[in-house]
């Protein structure tokens, strides 16, 4: 649904209206005005609400939710900002915000 609306709005910056132009003229189109996928923009939010949260500036209590990781292997050493994932058997839980961003965090 996003994509289509981000479709529709890159047509009407560059006044291409035409019924001619494909998915792939549309996709060059938003390259051209420079717009990077919603995706990133999300994922790029939520890490940066979970640092934010990490570093007390957010009310949620994230080092009270979370056990750090105490050693990955015998040889690296553990990062202190690594988090043991949280299991998620559910896929509308897996996907929230905590799983989702651990996954992300921990493969940073």
């Amino acid at each position: 649904m996003i994509n289509k609306v981000l479709n529709r709005a890159a047509r009407f910056v560059t006044g291409d209206y035409s019924r001619r132009s494909s998915v792939t003229m549309v996709t060059a189109m938003k390259a051209d005005l420079d717009w990077e996928d919603p995706s990133i923009r999300w994922k790029v939010a939520r890490l940066s609400n979970f640092h934010q949260a990490l570093g007390g500036h957010l009310a949620i209590p994230a080092r009270k939710l979370l056990r750090p990781v105490e050693q990955t292997s015998r040889h690296t050493s553990p990062s202190i900002n690594n988090f043991i994932p949280i299991f998620a058997n559910k896929n509308s839980y897996r996907q929230s915000f905590l799983p989702c961003t651990l996954t992300d965090w921990n493969s940073a």
